[in-house]
Formats: structure tokens, sequence, C-alpha cells
């Protein structure tokens, strides 16, 4: 995890890690990987219905955290699951803190 961690501060992944960092801070995306998190995994429809937010919406912050990698998809039939990557998440954590704590 250390070598990623590095290769996020040394050279072109650092775009990346940016990119990663706009996701979660958007509140709206945070409250949907919260949501996630929780439920451990979860269709559109139940975000939508759960945080009351509308669907077209909640696609378009899906898709924004798909493109950062820090969700996972699952079809089940006519139904797309979510679920945390947390690889991902977890070296958004240690990147944050490296970060910070520097």
């Amino acid at each position: 995890m250390r070598d990623s961690i590095e290769l996020f501060l040394n050279g072109k992944k650092i775009e990346t890690a940016a990119e990663i960092l706009r996701a979660v801070a958007n509140p709206v995306r945070f409250q949907i990987l919260s949501f996630i998190h929780e439920q451990q995994k979860a269709n559109v429809d139940k975000i939508c219905r759960t945080l009351q937010l509308e669907l077209s919406h909640t696609s378009q912050h899906l898709k924004v955290l798909r493109e950062a990698n820090l969700v996972l998809t699952h079809r089940k039939g006519k139904h797309i699951f979510y679920s945390l990557n947390y690889e991902v998440m977890q070296l958004l954590a240690e990147l944050t803190q490296r970060f910070f704590s520097a």
C-alpha cells in the first residue's frame, strides 16, 4: 500500500488523487457513499428513495463516483447494485493523512 501512496504523490497519479478528492468533497456524493457503506450495497432506486434524491441527479453523482473508482457495480437482472471500493477508500484515507500531517 505504501508504494501506491508514493505513486499518487510523486507522479501523474496526483491528478487521479485530485479527482478522487473532488468526488468525495461533494456533500451529496459523500451522503451517497455513507449510505452505501451502511447498507453494504444498494441500487439507485433505494438510494433515491432513502436519501430523497431525484433519479437523474443520483445517476450523475454515481457516475462521478464510478469514474473516481470509489464504487463498484454488480448487475443482478435489470438492477445495478453499488458497493464501496474499500481498497481505494483506504488509499484515500492514507493519502490524506500523509498529506495533511506533513
